[in-house]
């Protein structure tokens, strides 16, 4: 105790063999389910969480294990590729709240009879109470915790409060609330402000607390014609924004604000301030930041600093970070995006050209245009792809060792990451008119016999100690096999030429479950083979080959294929893999191609437009960019990943080209028309801003009700003092 949760979900991972993608599973939990769960554990007393993941990542090389394909990004609150997404703004709202009220939040009880109860089922959670150091007995701010999963989805209920003030009989009075479904909250009560207000209940969300010089305080809270804020005693209000004030009891005042952004004041007689009620509209309230000053961290004892509440406030912009050693707001903005307010105590520098706010105009409040929109026009992110070359690896001319197929081989010989290759060669007399292969391995194998695909099988499954089990050590080793006829593939019996059989091992990754669970010797590479239909004395000798990790500097990028880093002879090719396909037969070939990044070195200071690799067609590939894999792709189904992120830091810019090499083969014949490979921006819902990719189906470009682009980020610093 106190509960903590050091891997809260805030998303949820995919796996080979599914098709659905994190786009899916986002759609699937939505905008808000990271923030609901986030509240729900507070409600449950949680005072530490971790949230996994919060900003999604890529499983670049070989390091994911065999739970995770090539892309991470998890659905997650930060996309992949560094979009901030829906979930992440609702998130944070929530964060805000909290981080505003941590100085009441950070210890509380829960209430056993809480004080409210609401006109419909299922919308009410719990409710706590603070039981910090400064709080006297009977002042507990309460903290009442709302999500809306009502079966009629009803968004609009009645909140019972009961309220006793002073000596006076109790009373039960009630507010309106606003929330939809599958949404929550965290509603304020029993609450002090600085000025004296004495709050009852608020069904209005509160998303963020200032504390403004000790004197005033400043909430912001959403546009919204229903919530309500119930005070003790006569308040005072005026502001912008249209109130309406009603009366219930002998000293309950209940305020409530037209749907229209704007600001409002209250006061009360004895008040020695004044409460600010900032009204933002969800465009705004989705882009809002609070930048709190830590004093742990920024070894300050400056007391005129409240840990508590934001030294700063932005909103209009998608993201901003505050360097506090030069007083510089570092902002990113997207095509929308072409302002920023900022809430702020000092006046504003005389060097940036600040404005009074038309809907907030009020002296800590100033907005700033921005100037730099027009720059994407001139940038167009699908860039030519140039200088194609091929060439295909020779089986013959690797180095192979012999080993005992019984007694391992893969780890002895330190060929631990991506692919081991087998060979075995037997001479062409056979007892029988069928000769079967048969093979049990993991992952995944590919079979050429006498330079012919045979076939290939995936061994995988999700369940627990099932064979190529991605969860706990296999329990059942022998099984997953699979028996090839290869009959068509050999030699006449009785040629002098003998066979040669080449497996191509796969595996995608040791499994991570601990104490009693520990996998970490599940079998890699081929566990069991024999052919059948050779006469009793063949004796099959396997040899295998790889790449020994000890000799790189990084064991996780290689495919695993000896030859991939050799100087070999290539062939250029004019319009490279889409315009030949993939041929089972020719085994392991490699392309290779060039480009330019298309933004021009002149924008890099000023703009940030992440690529993508786009393929399609149903072949297996290792994608290296720059020297580095960046990608595992896998077209015939077993993976449902076709865009792989480019990172920013392996791209090159001006002059330089940038070199992607595909590794790839196939266990079908992909024509030329159905394979894509193209480099493009991230062409994304940027509108209820999911991140998800913006699939166009052929024939329905007409019925897109907004522009398809890709989203670019422009940067901006802005001085402050």
């Amino acid at each position: 105790t106190p509960i903590f949760i050091p891997e809260l979900q805030g998303g949820w991972f995919s796996t080979y063999k599914l098709q659905h993608t994190f786009d899916d599973v986002y759609n699937f939990y939505g905008d808000a389910f990271t923030r609901t769960a986030y509240e729900s554990v507070l409600a449950q007393g949680c005072t530490m969480a971790s949230i996994y993941m919060v900003y999604g990542g890529t499983n670049w090389g070989t390091v994911g294990d065999v739970d995770g394909y090539t892309s991470y990004d998890y659905s997650a609150c930060i996309r992949e590729y560094g979009y901030t997404s829906s979930r992440m703004r609702e998130l944070r709202l929530g964060i805000n709240f909290i981080r505003s009220f941590s100085d009441l939040f950070t210890k509380t009880e829960r209430v056993k009879n809480p004080n409210v109860s609401t006109s419909i089922k299922n919308v009410f959670n719990l409710q706590r109470k603070s039981v910090m150091k400064n709080v006297k007995l009977g002042d507990e701010v309460l903290f009442s915790f709302f999500r809306n999963f009502n079966e009629q989805q009803n968004p609009v209920f009645q909140v019972y409060v009961k309220y006793k003030e002073g000596q006076r009989r109790e009373q039960t009075f009630s507010l309106r609330c606003y929330l939809q479904y599958k949404t929550s909250f965290i509603a304020l009560g029993n609450y002090t402000t600085i000025t004296g207000l004495k709050l009852i209940f608020s069904t209005l969300p509160i998303y963020l607390r200032v504390i403004q010089d000790r004197v005033n305080e400043i909430w912001i809270v959403p546009v919204n014609d229903v919530g309500e804020l119930a005070f003790q005693g006569e308040v005072t209000v005026d502001g912008n924004l249209i109130p309406s004030i009603r009366k219930v009891g002998h000293a309950i005042h209940i305020v409530s604000f037209n749907d229209v952004g704007g600001f409002a004041r209250i006061r009360s007689a004895d008040s020695s301030g004044d409460l600010y009620i900032l009204a933002l509209r969800n465009e705004s309230l989705s882009t809002l930041h609070a930048i709190f000053e830590e004093p742990y961290w920024a070894k300050t004892n400056n007391d005129t600093n409240i840990s508590h509440s934001p030294s700063i406030v932005t909103w209009g912009i998608q993201d901003v970070y505050f360097d506090s050693s030069n007083f510089i707001l570092e902002t990113q903005y997207g095509d929308q995006e072409h302002d920023i307010t900022i809430l702020f105590s000092r006046e504003p520098s005389k060097h940036v050209r600040f404005q009074s706010h038309p809907t907030y105009p009020l002296p800590f409040i100033s907005k700033k245009q921005f100037t730099a929109g027009e720059k994407t026009s001139e940038i167009h992110l699908v860039p030519k792809l140039v200088r194609w070359r091929s060439r295909i690896t020779d089986f013959n001319n690797l180095e192979w060792k012999i080993i005992d197929l019984k007694n391992g081989g893969p780890v002895e010989n330190y060929y631990a990451s991506g692919h081991i290759l087998y060979n075995t060669r037997f001479s062409s007399n056979y007892s029988s008119s069928k000769v079967y292969l048969s093979i049990n391995m993991r992952h995944r194998c590919t079979i050429f016999v006498n330079g012919r695909f045979v076939g290939g099988h995936t061994t995988f499954s999700r369940q627990l100690f099932f064979p190529g089990s991605k969860n706990g050590p296999e329990l059942f080793k022998s099984l997953g096999g699979k028996k090839y006829d290869i009959t068509q593939f050999l030699h006449p019996n009785g040629d002098e030429e003998k066979n040669s059989v080449i497996i191509l091992v796969e595996n995608w990754g040791i499994n991570r479950q601990a104490v009693i669970f520990n996998d970490c010797r599940n079998p890699r590479g081929i566990i069991s083979s024999n052919i059948d239909g050779l006469i009793k004395e063949t004796n099959l000798t396997w040899s295998i080959c790889g790449v020994d990790l000890r000799k790189l500097d990084n064991p996780f990028n290689t495919s695993g294929i000896p030859d991939e880093n050799k100087n070999l002879e290539w062939n250029e090719s004019e319009k490279g893999i889409s315009n030949y396909g993939v041929i089972p037969n020719d085994g392991i070939k490699w392309w290779s191609f060039r480009f330019s990044h298309p933004m021009e070195s002149k924008f890099k200071d000023i703009l940030n437009a992440p690529l993508r690799l786009v393929l399609q067609g149903a072949f297996t590939s290792y994608i290296f960019l720059n020297g580095t894999i960046i990608g595992r792709y896998y077209g015939n189904g077993d993976c449902a990943q076709h865009d792989y992120y480019l990172m920013d830091g392996l791209l090159k810019f001006g002059d330089e080209e940038n070199q992607i090499t595909m590794m790839v083969y196939s266990w079908e014949t992909v024509n030329p028309e159905e394979i894509i490979v193209e480099i493009r921006g991230w062409e994304i819902d940027d509108v209820k801003k999911t991140g998800n990719l913006i699939k166009l189906k052929k024939g329905v470009d007409e019925d897109i009700e907004f522009e398809v682009k890709p989203w670019i980020v422009r940067k901006e610093l802005i001085p402050l003092t």
